[in-house]
């Protein structure tokens, strides 16, 4: 949306040949960011009722917080590395170009 700010107040003619890809821009934009903020207070719902219902390993065990902290954080990370192993068939600077980069 800044980007789209931005064009519309530097550019030299900026109605020209800008003005329907600025509409356009800014409707998506806008668009993207009704969606994630309905996903986003979804998960929230979602992580707040598995806390209220006492669901999962971290509230059948007894464990320090800040060991429930450091743990999170490991598998977050393992997850997130696992994910772009799974989703990539090499790396960026060997040739081979993964399903996400086919994707942009």
């Amino acid at each position: 949306m800044l980007f789209s700010l931005e064009q519309l107040f530097t550019a030299v003619n900026p109605f020209v040949k800008r003005a329907n890809h600025l509409v356009g821009s800014v409707v998506l934009q806008a668009g993207y960011f009704i969606v994630n903020y309905i996903l986003a207070f979804l998960v929230v719902m979602w992580l707040n009722g598995i806390d209220n219902n006492r669901i999962g390993l971290f509230n059948v065990i007894a464990i320090p917080y800040w060991l429930k902290v450091i743990i999170g954080i490991i598998c977050i990370d393992f997850v997130n590395y696992w994910e772009h192993r799974v989703t990539m068939f090499g790396d960026y600077s060997g040739g081979c170009i993964g399903c996400v980069t086919v994707i942009r």
